[in-house]
């Protein structure tokens, strides 16, 4: 799907998995940077796919000088390793949330006298868990 926001602009919204399966064009410059991008190209077909669009060239050049860059490659890993570090704290986060929302209802069901096997069934929450909250 293609979807133009300007003169200048426009997104491209690709099925990888599609693309994949089907026949790729090498007249076609999505194409070829699709192929660029898959990382498991050949040497020949890197080059025939670089020989015809500058642009790719271009990106391909940079992309070796970069990668020859130990400095460069080593903040790309920090950095890689940042991302990945904050979408665990974000999940952790998001997660101690749910907890403490089903920890904030089971205390409410059990002052309602519903009994724990049935919140515990609810829940998730585990029953000697529930037990202590009961004691807390």
């Amino acid at each position: 799907m293609r979807v133009k926001l300007t003169d200048l602009m426009e997104i491209h919204f690709i099925e990888y998995p599609k693309f994949k399966e089907s026949e790729q064009e090498m007249n076609n410059p999505l194409h070829r940077w699709l192929l660029f991008l898959q990382g498991d190209l050949s040497e020949d077909k890197l080059k025939e796919v670089t020989a015809m669009d500058q642009i790719l060239k271009s990106a391909d050049e940079k992309l070796m000088f970069l990668s020859a860059d130990e400095e460069i490659r080593r903040m790309a890993e920090l950095r890689e390793k940042g991302i990945a570090d904050q979408i665990a704290r974000e999940e952790h986060a998001a997660e101690q949330g749910k907890l403490e929302g089903k920890i904030e209802i089971a205390k409410n069901l059990l002052k309602m006298g519903v009994t724990i096997e049935q919140i515990s069934s609810a829940t998730g929450i585990a029953e000697h868990e529930l037990r202590a909250l009961l004691q807390a």
